[in-house]
């Protein structure tokens, strides 16, 4: 199998939260201007984004 992580196994994307892709952004001088999350469980996504949307798309900016 190819790996999925570099350093340490937790810090693959797939198993981020939102809250922790916005604090890393943050921690390394950016900002999320905002974020679409898309797919997943049918009618649950839109609701609970973070724990069934299949997916997110983050439009990150350099903090002036």
């Amino acid at each position: 199998f190819p790996a999925q992580w570099t350093i340490h196994p937790s810090e693959h994307l797939r198993y981020w939260s939102i809250v922790d892709f916005k604090h890393w952004v943050k921690e390394l001088g950016f900002y999320v201007e905002k974020y679409y999350v898309y797919d997943g469980f049918p009618l649950l996504w839109k609701i609970f984004p973070n724990l069934f949307g299949l997916s997110t798309v983050f439009v990150i900016k350099k903090v002036k």
